[in-house]
C-alpha cells in the first residue's frame, strides 16, 4: 500500500513542479524502504557496535598497562631487593 501511494506521488508531483520531488524526497517523504531502515536500523547498530569495539580496545589498553606496571614494580623491588643485599655483604 505505501508503495503505491508513494508512486503515486512520485507521478503527480514530477507533473505538479519540477524540483518539489526533489525536495521531498531529500526530506524523507519519499524516501525507499531500504533507505529508511538503513537510517534507523543499520546505523545505530553500527555506531554501537563501533562504541562497544572502542570500549573493550580502551579496556584491554588499561588492563596491559595494569599489568606492565605491576611487573615493572616487581622487577624494581627485586633489584632493589638484590642491591641491598649486595651492600650488606660489603
Amino acid at each position: 500500500m505505501k508503495v503505491i501511494a508513494r508512486v503515486f506521488a512520485k507521478k503527480f508531483l514530477g507533473m505538479f513542479k519540477r524540483d518539489i520531488m526533489d525536495t521531498m524526497v531529500d526530506l524523507g517523504a519519499l524516501r525507499r524502504p531500504v533507505d529508511l531502515s538503513i537510517g534507523s536500523t543499520y546505523v545505530p547498530q553500527l555506531y554501537n557496535q563501533i562504541k562497544s569495539d572502542m570500549q573493550q580496545h580502551r579496556d584491554h589498553q588499561d588492563q596491559i598497562d595494569d599489568m606492565l606496571n605491576d611487573t615493572m614494580t616487581s622487577i624494581s623491588m627485586i633489584h632493589k631487593q638484590s642491591i641491598v643485599k649486595e651492600l650488606n655483604k660489603r
